[in-house]
């Protein structure tokens, strides 16, 4: 009785810990960098539901800029670790390129969903297992 008592309390113990750990902010777009003379990202994916959907950024989207500045990101892994950064409640700004003209698109980041983190979390890892 002693030991699944004591089980019990370190797994519960364990949940507060895991659940109390910030997540970091989700806009929910995938994109392709491109490291021509300018950088620019392709809006490759938005998930329905997500910031980004509901801000009203698009699937083939160019973003030029982001608030307010050139993006001068040198690969592809800076691009992810600038967005990694993010917090929940941040809001950024992309100077976004159409067919049918440029517009400002501003996105409030959420506190990214659980099966989203899982993901992200075993490709923040993935490095480190190799």
């Amino acid at each position: 009785m002693r030991c699944v008592l004591t089980a019990l309390i370190v797994v519960a113990a364990t949940a507060v810990v895991v659940a109390a750990t910030p997540r970091p902010g989700w806009l929910g777009f995938g994109f392709t960098f491109h490291a021509d003379a300018q950088p620019w990202l392709h809006v490759r994916q938005v998930i329905k539901g997500s910031p980004a959907d509901a801000a009203g950024l698009r699937s083939q989207d160019i973003i030029r800029q982001i608030n307010g500045k050139a993006i001068a990101f040198a690969n592809t892994n800076e691009a992810r670790q600038f967005f990694a950064g993010l917090q929940p409640r941040d809001v950024i700004a992309f100077r976004v390129r159409r067919l049918d003209g440029e517009r400002t698109i501003r996105i409030t980041a959420a506190e990214m969903p659980e099966a989203y983190y899982r993901l992200w979390k075993s490709n923040e890892d993935a490095p480190r297992r190799r």
